[in-house]
């Protein structure tokens, strides 16, 4: 079982001097996740902070800024972009793109059953995603409901977006297989 995750970061809290934390959006038996806001352009993003419980596993760390490197290789628009990583209390954090809408676990959950061309929708950008990171030589290693959200498009629809790549490996060479 996984550590408990009790440790927080204060509302309020600016973080290297650029992002000022606004509330709590989740957390995980890893990492926080809060919505902040660049202090200089007024930008809101999505700020994932590693466990205080965690920091002294150098495993843990390496595995955290693996993601940040891994998700920020990719260009696609179905994955979460990675814009920037810093330190917080001696522990890492990674700044992404904030996401409004629902995980597909979320989503399953509440509808139950979901239409064909909702499933169709989702199947084919979740598949693109993972192509994008297969040209960029990454394996996800954990793709599941809860690691593919769901935005609601500006101009209706839904876009499925890839999180969550601290499980990554480098694709291992063709030869190997």
């Amino acid at each position: 079982m996984p550590p408990q995750n009790r440790s927080h970061v204060p509302i309020g809290a600016v973080l290297e001097g650029k992002y000022r934390v606004t509330r709590e959006i989740g957390r995980g038996g890893m990492a926080a996740v809060y919505e902040a806001q660049n202090v200089d352009i007024g930008k809101r993003v999505a700020v994932k902070v590693l466990a205080a419980e965690l920091i002294t596993s150098r495993v843990v760390r390496e595995r955290f800024i693996r993601e940040a490197r891994a998700a920020a290789a990719i260009r696609s628009p179905y994955i979460c972009d990675v814009y920037d990583s810093g330190m917080f209390e001696e522990r890492p954090f990674l700044v992404m793109e904030l996401l409004e809408g629902e995980s597909l676990y979320d989503m399953m959950t509440r509808v139950r059953r979901l239409d064909v061309t909702t499933t169709l929708q989702v199947t084919t950008q979740t598949c693109r995603g993972l192509a994008k990171a297969h040209e960029a030589g990454i394996i996800h290693r954990d793709l599941k409901p809860e690691n593919i959200f769901l935005v609601h498009h500006e101009e209706g629809g839904l876009v499925a977006k890839l999180l969550d790549f601290g499980l990554v490996q480098p694709e291992p060479a063709l030869e190997n297989l």
